[in-house]
């Protein structure tokens, strides 16, 4: 059996699913029916060989696309390629988004029209890097490749996310012409493109760490390490798309080394931000939410184990409720957490989800946990976890 791993999820609104992963050659995928029941796992790459990281967006709908790179030819450069789902149709032919550079890093997102946005890092043959995006429509496929900043050799991480209309905001890490790392943006308008890139902060010291969530009324907030003579805060901005981008507002604090983020935005404007916070002896998992009033609560710990935890994931409904997951180091093996959200009722305790017989009982470690809600607050994790010969997929589901 090959190893499967980087899983990521879809749950949409009839309790169907969806969730892609990478094997060791190809990209594969499996839509999961209520009950338990998942599909014969069906390649849905372009079988190039060595697939890395692929991404899934869908919507409420049923409908979804996947996006990852893998190498051309010749094995030196690596290229986008895409695929995309609809309920009736299943999956299409995947085909490749750019041949030409180095594509690393795409990130993507989906509206319920069935709009999709994908962005990329691409290096050109002189070092070069730029950020490139394309756009999927059902009825047009994906359009042809467009750069939206700079060519500038520093920059890093796009990040892209879409409205109900189908405009949408790119963000990615890039320094000023002398100075460090900055969170900046581009707004993509439907039928006028990209804008001229904009600074989201004009903080001292340098951005790290950032992550973006755009909901269908078209409100942002963007989330970022900064860091200054060793110290680090966890900073907001809220994107309105009459005003642009607030003030940048710290929600939380740390020192040593700032540790992965995720953020989830709900149309109701509540947001939830789950990172990994170091402490003085490990690392543990903390959240803060921002109330649709634009209120910021205190930063709260989600692990109550002892150990490394990391790899947060976290997805949000309609109305604000959230699950988070993420790994827990025992000093053996990773373990799969979660916890649940409401606005009214705060954090509940932790929940360990991986199975009491098979391969799981014999805690063998786990990877890369995700997490997908639909709009009735069921929740869906799916991780990787090896069995003593293999990494195969497994999924644990939440319903409200």
């Amino acid at each position: 059996d090959e190893h499967a791993n980087n899983a990521q999820v879809a749950l949409f609104d009839d309790g169907t699913a969806m969730t892609v992963w990478q094997g060791p050659s190809r990209v594969y995928a499996s839509r999961f029916t209520p009950g338990g029941n998942w599909s014969v796992p069906q390649a849905i790459d372009a079988g190039k060989g060595a697939p890395l990281q692929p991404q899934l967006a869908a919507n409420a709908n049923g409908d979804a696309v996947a996006v990852w790179t893998a190498p051309d030819v010749n094995g030196v450069d690596q290229h986008v390629y895409a695929n995309s789902y609809s309920r009736g149709a299943g999956w299409g032919t995947a085909r490749v988004l750019q041949t030409t550079g180095m594509q690393e890093q795409p990130t993507v997102a989906m509206n319920d029209a069935g709009t999709a946005l994908t962005v990329w890092q691409e290096m050109d043959a002189g070092g070069a890097k730029f950020v490139v995006s394309s756009r999927y429509t059902a009825a047009t496929g994906w359009e042809s490749p467009l750069a939206i900043s700079q060519a500038d050799d520093l920059l890093s991480l796009p990040n892209v996310g879409i409205d109900a209309t189908g405009n949408a905001i790119a963000t990615w890490l890039d320094p000023p012409a002398a100075g460090n790392n900055g969170v900046v943006a581009s707004r993509f308008i439907d039928g006028v493109g990209w804008s001229v890139t904009e600074a989201v902060e004009s903080l001292d010291g340098a951005a790290s760490a950032f992550a973006i969530a755009l909901n269908a009324s078209g409100n942002g907030l963007a989330v970022w390490w900064q860091s200054d003579d060793g110290d680090h805060g966890l900073y907001a901005s809220r994107f309105d798309p009459g005003s642009g981008w607030s003030a940048a507002e710290e929600i939380g604090a740390g020192t040593g080394t700032p540790g992965r983020l995720t953020v989830a935005l709900a149309d109701s404007d509540d947001a939830i931000v789950v990172w990994e916070q170091d402490s003085a002896e490990s690392q543990e998992i903390h959240a803060a939410h921002r109330g649709a009033d634009g209120l910021w609560g205190s930063p709260q710990r989600l692990d109550s184990l002892e150990g490394i935890a990391s790899a947060p994931n976290v997805a949000i409904d309609a109305d604000g409720d959230a699950v988070a997951t993420w790994l827990q180091y025992d000093g053996r093996t990773d373990s799969v957490f979660a916890a649940r959200f409401s606005p009214q009722g705060g954090w509940g305790p932790q929940l360990f989800l991986e199975t009491l017989s098979g391969p799981a009982a014999r805690r063998y470690d786990a990877r890369s946990p995700n997490v997908g809600m639909n709009s009735a607050g069921n929740a869906l994790v799916v991780w990787s976890q090896f069995d003593g010969e293999t990494y195969s997929i497994y999924g644990s589901t939440f319903n409200d």
